[in-house]
């Protein structure tokens, strides 16, 4: 079963998103409702989701969210000190940012098969395929 790694960004469209972008995300990843593929995210992508909703007040949006993470299909990964040695050479060799070494340490750890990101950047990671389904960098 192919687990597939969901970056913030992702995470925001799914749940924020317009009608159109949902639908596409929706038929991404219909392999996790017909049980084929698994989604895992980390407590990392919740805290990053969640603070915008919190600062603005929004409870509604940031029900939406825990509803999303609370998810029985959701592994929603913690960080342990293996996500965190693995995120130091992932930043130290590849300079991306903190959040998004710790992102990619925790699918690597996951045993995640692809990382779903809007984030170009990333996909020049070599350790793990990175799927860009929209591009905001």
């Amino acid at each position: 079963m192919p687990r597939l790694f969901l970056d913030t960004n992702i995470v925001v469209r799914f749940v924020e998103g317009t009608a159109e972008t949902r639908d596409r995300l929706q038929r991404r990843l219909a392999g996790v409702r017909a049980g084929t593929d698994a989604v895992v995210t980390s407590e990392l992508v919740r805290f990053e989701c969640l603070v915008g909703p919190r600062r603005s007040g929004a409870r509604a949006v940031e029900m939406l969210y825990e509803r999303f993470f609370s998810a029985g299909e959701n592994d929603v990964r913690p960080l342990d000190r293996a996500v965190f040695d693995l995120a130091v050479g992932i930043r130290a060799e590849h300079r991306f940012s903190t959040p998004d070494a710790l992102h990619l340490a925790t699918a690597i750890v996951a045993g995640c098969d692809i990382f779903l990101t809007a984030d170009r950047t990333l996909a020049r990671f070599p350790r793990l395929p990175v799927e860009v389904l929209f591009s905001e960098t």
